[in-house]
C-alpha cells in the first residue's frame, strides 16, 4: 500500500508539473502573459498619477474636488486612504486659512 501511495504521489507530481508547464505555454502563446504585464504596468502608472495628485497641494475648491474624486474613484487596493484623506484635510485647513 505504501508503494502504491508513493508511486501515485510521484505520478501526480509529474502530471501536475506537465500541466503547469502547458498552462504557461498556452498563456504565452495566446498573449495572456503579455496582457497581464501590460495591465500591471497600467495599474502602476495610474497609481503614480494618484500619488502625484495627492502630493500636489490644492489651491482652489476645484483642486480640492479633484482630489476627493480621485480618492473616491480609486479602488484603494494599492493606496493608503488615510494618507489621501490627510492630504485633503491639510488642503482644507490651508484654504480655510487663506480665505
Amino acid at each position: 500500500l505504501r508503494v502504491w501511495h508513493r508511486t501515485t504521489a510521484e505520478a501526480r507530481d509529474i502530471a501536475e508539473t506537465a500541466w503547469r508547464a502547458e498552462i504557461e505555454r498556452l498563456r504565452d502563446e495566446h498573449g495572456y502573459t503579455a496582457a497581464e504585464a501590460a495591465w500591471e504596468q497600467a495599474c502602476a502608472d495610474l497609481f503614480s498619477v494618484f500619488e502625484r495628485v495627492l502630493a500636489t497641494p490644492a489651491n482652489s475648491l476645484a483642486g480640492l474636488a479633484l482630489k476627493v474624486r480621485v480618492v473616491e474613484e480609486h479602488d484603494g487596493e494599492n493606496a493608503d486612504r488615510q494618507d489621501a484623506w490627510r492630504s485633503i484635510s491639510a488642503d482644507i485647513r490651508r484654504l480655510r486659512g487663506a480665505a
